[in-house]
């Protein structure tokens, strides 16, 4: 009985080894079909993309492709079985990773030994691709489709001009490939070298982030200039680049998909600058500052025969030298440095102290002068004007500046002496005080200048007459002070400027003094009579005509002649140092006047000469009329009250005509003008000659009476007669006969007259 559960206990051992055996061969045998099927891809690169390998079955997810390959977006891939052969592929995508397809997914079929364009297609995501033709299984592989990005890196962002620069791949997610690389200046143009070969989109071969080929350009010749080294980085020499100094940007983009990145350099003049004052006062230091394009290298100093010495630049090639002149002789002493093969000269004058000042030429009463000066020594100026201590000021690196008041001073030239003071010295002296001339004698002048004094003057301008419409601007000039108070009544005694409450609410609105003139505009005056009052208070800054900022009128039933003498009584009192203009004004209606020659013959123009008295730039109106009927009209530009107009009489019948002219459709005027026929015109000439001298010969003869008469009987003769008129405008026919009655009268008495003489 035990022997037989012993033999059946061995047997369930073996039966569940043999099941453990079987799974455990099941998952391997499985695991190794899953290996079997999986597809085994490569890929390679050239200048443009490269070919893609697959072979086998295409697994279902794209997660369990034993080979993870990329494309990189821009790319255009060839595809070709294990075989080397390539046939009709398709391509699509995008998938997840468990080949679950995207929005948007599409199918790309590409031709044998063809290329399939990665551009735009959605990047970390799978594709695949399937020979045509075969469906289950599908013969083919996954591939993944990535951006590429990679970055520079410059060993250094500046050098000087002749030397050496490298520059390197920092990153880059891509195996192979090849970049174009391009040098501008920081005009954007590409720079050529010694060769005379362009440097832009030159090509240059990379293996992740190394360089491993020199570059060449479009016809496969070496860059000169440009080469790599052992390390994979890129050396560009600026000599044979041709770049001098100036700001360059390197490019370098990818050749397939076309990722584009950038890096500046500097490159630095070779240069050796010294800085030093041309002077310098004993007791300070002499200060040698010197700039260079060689950094941390030595540089040697030479000053007269007492320094010399080996320095080093610092890290901006900048060395700053200081020496003490306490123990030094007055003098001029030359400075030589000298680095890098390279000298700079200058020359250096140990001197005393100087102390100057500038002072505006003149000014007048009551104005602020500045004063600015300058002392190589000292804390302190002491100003005197005229022997009087007016003030003092600070000296602060060596400058000083001073603004005296001379509100309260007398005119004229007055004189402004300076003196420095030391720290330890006390300025004995209290504003006003009198400086005697052993003090000054024994101090010393250190500078001096002069000023003139102009006594404060006051003027106003207004036209006198001002047409309605037009701005009344009123001018002035004022000196020793910033602005002026202007006030204008009508002749009623209303306030008419500054805008405010009739009576003692106006206020005194200030106009600003800009170089010693003022200017006020008021606009839109009814017609009438006005008076304009203008105020300036004087170098003591008050007046009676003012208070509390409103002008003292008197109440609002004042006229205008009470306003202004309550004005001038304020601006007259004693002790009042106001200054002030008065001036009346009145505004009239526009009015204009045309001026046209009586008679014209045909053919030649109506010429008319507007004339107004509006001054500013107006337009008026120019009809030409016939029977009240509109014949031809314009429109003239009338500059400073006078315009012209003309009109065209070539298409005219003989007659009256009217011509007339408005301005503002307020102003009119109309005058008379005839029209005569070119043969009518030259004998009415002739007549009027005639008579013109018929009047002559009668004024020296006889009576002014009888040479009336004479004259009116020429006209009636000459006129009347040979100009019968028809109505407005039409052509009357004209007698010769009559005509030339006219003209026989006409030189008879002419004969008579003469012979009388």
């Amino acid at each position: 009985m035990r022997m037989v559960r012993k033999e059946e206990m061995q047997i369930k051992n073996v039966i569940a080894f043999a099941a453990v055996i079987t799974v455990t061969m099941t998952i391997v045998l499985i695991t190794f079909t899953s290996l079997i099927s999986a597809s085994a891809v490569g890929r390679t690169y050239d200048g443009v993309s490269g070919v893609l390998t697959y072979e086998g079955e295409l697994p279902r997810d794209a997660n369990k492709e034993s080979r993870s390959i990329s494309v990189y977006e821009g790319e255009e891939i060839r595809f070709e079985n294990a075989a080397g052969d390539y046939v009709d592929v398709i391509v699509s995508g995008a998938y997840e990773g468990d080949a679950d397809k995207r929005s948007g997914c599409m199918d790309y079929p590409v031709k044998a030994n063809k290329s399939w364009d990665s551009s735009g297609m959605k990047t970390g995501y799978f594709f695949k691709v399937v020979e045509k033709g075969t469906e289950d299984p599908e013969i083919g592989c996954w591939f993944g489709v990535e951006k590429q990005s990679f970055s520079l890196k410059l060993e250094k962002d500046k050098v000087q001009e002749k030397e050496s620069f490298d520059l390197s791949l920092k990153t880059n997610n891509k195996e192979q490939g090849m970049m174009e690389l391009t040098i501008e200046d920081k005009e954007g143009y590409s720079i050529m070298n010694d060769k005379a070969q362009d440097i832009y989109e030159v090509l240059v071969h990379y293996t992740g982030r190394e360089f491993d080929f020199d570059p060449v350009d479009v016809e496969g010749k070496p860059v000169c200039g440009i080469v790599h080294d052992a390390e994979g980085k890129l050396v560009f020499s600026t000599s044979l680049l041709n770049m001098n100094a100036g700001k360059y940007s390197i490019i370098l983009k990818d050749h397939a998909t076309e990722v584009k990145e950038d890096v500046d350099i500097k490159v630095e003049k070779i240069y050796l600058e010294v800085a030093c004052d041309e002077t310098v006062l004993k007791g300070k230091d002499i200060e040698i500052v010197i700039e260079s394009s060689f950094y941390e290298e030595n540089v040697d100093v030479t000053v007269g025969t007492f320094y010399n010495k080996s320095l080093t630049f610092d890290e901006e090639g900048k060395k700053k030298v200081k020496i003490p002149t306490d123990d030094l002789d007055y003098g001029r002493y030359k400075v030589t440095v000298e680095a890098h093969g390279m000298w700079d000269t200058s020359y250096v004058t140990i001197k005393k102290c100087e102390t100057s000042i500038e002072v505006q030429d003149d000014a007048t009463v009551g104005d602020i002068v500045h004063i600015d000066g300058t002392s190589e020594s000292g804390d302190s100026a002491i100003f005197v004007i005229d022997n009087v201590f007016e003030g003092e000021a600070t000296i602060t690196d060596d400058e000083f500046k001073w603004d005296w008041d001379t509100s309260g001073e007398l005119g004229g030239y007055r004189g402004i002496e300076v003196f420095i003071l030391n720290e330890s010295p006390k300025n004995p002296f209290a504003i006003g005080d009198s400086v005697s001339d052993d003090w000054q004698r024994e101090a010393g002048v250190d500078a001096s200048a002069s000023i003139f004094l102009f006594t404060p003057t006051f003027s106003m301008t207004v036209s006198e007459s001002i047409v309605k419409g037009d701005p009344v601007v009123i001018t002035g000039t004022a000196m020793g002070t910033d602005h002026v108070y202007v006030i204008v009544f009508n002749y009623k005694g209303k306030v008419m400027y500054p805008p405010g409450v009739p009576g003692n609410d106006v206020p005194a609105t200030r106009t600003p003094v800009d170089e010693g003139e003022w200017t006020k505009t008021i606009d839109k005056l009814n017609s009438g009579d006005y008076v304009v009052f203008a105020l300036s208070e004087g170098k003591d800054g008050v007046t009676e005509a003012i208070r509390d900022g409103k002008w003292v009128i008197g109440g609002e039933c004042k006229t205008m002649e009470q306003r202004v003498a309550i004005l001038m009584d304020a601006v007259t009192t004693a002790g009042s140092d106001d200054l002030y203009e008065l001036a009346y004004f009145y505004v009239t209606m526009p009015r204009v006047r045309l001026t046209v020659q009586e008679r014209v013959k045909i053919g030649d123009p109506i010429s008319v000469k507007v004339e107004t008295n509006v001054k500013d730039a107006v337009a008026a109106f120019v009809s030409l009329l016939s029977n009240a009927d509109i014949i031809d009209e314009t429109t003239v530009e009338v500059q400073n009250g006078r315009g012209n107009a003309s009109f065209n009489t070539n298409e005219l019948q003989p007659g009256k005509y009217v011509v007339t002219g408005s301005i503002k459709g307020e102003a009119y005027d109309e005058v008379g003008v005839r029209l005569l026929k070119a043969e009518v015109m030259d004998v009415v000439e002739e007549v009027m000659e005639v008579v013109e001298e018929v009047e002559e010969l009668v004024s020296q003869n006889e009576s002014e009476t009888e040479s009336e008469t004479m004259v009116e009987t020429i006209e009636s003769s000459a006129g009347e007669r040979e100009l019968n008129e028809g109505p407005v405008g039409q052509e009357t026919p004209v007698i010769t006969w009559d005509l030339l009655i006219a003209a026989i009268v006409a030189i008879s008495i002419s004969i008579v007259l003469r012979r009388r003489r």
